[in-house]
Formats: structure tokens, sequence, C-alpha cells
């Protein structure tokens, strides 16, 4: 079964550090704009954040979408969590319908999230365009106030290492990359 990229539907609500806190933590410059370290903070936050950074995680709830050629008794979905799902498809009349939630759950293993059709589910027949199916997922710790410190303060150190007298390089950061290890998606 082919499957397209994951789609960010709804951004995560508020901010995962405050501005001040960064201000508090990194050696930024005075003269500096807030804009250019709110820019660095959102770019060292989409580093770490989402389906594209680099724990394969979401931090603070969003929802994304992504779509499938069809269906299969378990698909696994892109996230190490996943706390709810809706399910969609277009039938082979053209008609979008939903997959009622008593005929599937959202189930985590070593791999993380995936949904697993209970068996009183029967296959659809569905309609011939490329990805016919869609599911729609929830994804994060919560607020910020739930998102681990340990991934703030990596946040704060590729942020100070952005002010540095001496910049290293964002991937570069062996303390981080190892203490964000137990974070990442795992994939066997």
């Amino acid at each position: 079964m082919k499957k397209s990229a994951p789609q960010l539907h709804t951004a995560p609500m508020g901010e995962l550090i405050s501005l001040d806190v960064v201000k508090d933590a990194v050696s930024f410059p005075s003269d500096e704009p807030d804009t250019l370290l709110q820019g660095v903070v959102t770019g060292a936050i989409e580093y770490l954040d989402g389906y594209s950074g680099v724990l394969g995680r979401c931090l603070m709830t969003q929802t994304w979408e992504q779509r499938f050629t069809g269906f299969e008794r378990q698909i696994r979905l892109p996230f190490i969590t996943v706390s709810s799902a809706e399910i969609s498809y277009v039938d082979s009349s053209g008609l979008s319908q939903n997959v009622e939630t008593n005929l599937y759950e959202v189930a985590q293993d070593a791999r993380g999230s995936y949904v697993r059709f209970r068996s009183g589910f029967k296959f659809p027949s569905l309609d011939d365009q490329d990805f016919p199916v869609q599911i729609r997922m929830v994804s994060g710790y919560g607020t910020a106030a739930d998102v681990p410190w340990l991934i703030k303060v990596a946040v704060l150190a590729i942020v100070n290492a952005c002010f540095d007298d001496e910049p290293g390089e964002w991937c570069d950061l062996p303390p981080v990359r190892s203490a964000m290890t137990q974070f990442r998606r795992v994939v066997l």
C-alpha cells in the first residue's frame, strides 16, 4: 500500500518556550532584533518537531493528515504517539464516507502508533483516485507544560549555538543529540 507524506492540518497552539525564557538562557546579543531571535527559536523547534523533525514526533498537540491507496488490517502511522484518529475514504461512487470509531483502534508498539481495524470492519470498494483513504491524527505531548524539559533544553542549546562566539553546526551538538535519542522515532 502506498501513502502520501503527512501534511500538517492544525498547528500547535501557543509557544513551546517564551522569548523571555530564551533571552534569559542564551547568549543573545542585545543589539539584535527580537525577530531574529524568534526566527532562530522557530527554526530550532522545527528542527526537532513534527514529521520532518529529527525526533520524528510532535512536541505540542497538533493534527496531521495522511492519505493511503487503500485499507489494510493494520496501518502504520508516522508518529510515535497518536492520541486519536479519524478515518475517511472516498467510496466507489465518489462519495466521502467516515469509518465509525468502534470499527478501529489506535494502538502503539515499539515502532510507534498504528491503526488496527476490528474484525467487524469490511473493506469497502474505493474510488479509483490515487489516495482515497485519509487518516487525520492528533499527536503530541499536549501543551508546552507537558513537553519534557530535556527537549526544551535542547531547543535552547541549538539557539545558543547560533549566537556563540564560535558557532557550531546544529547537527554537531553531541550532548544534545545523545540526550534526544530517547525521544526519537524508532523504525525497525
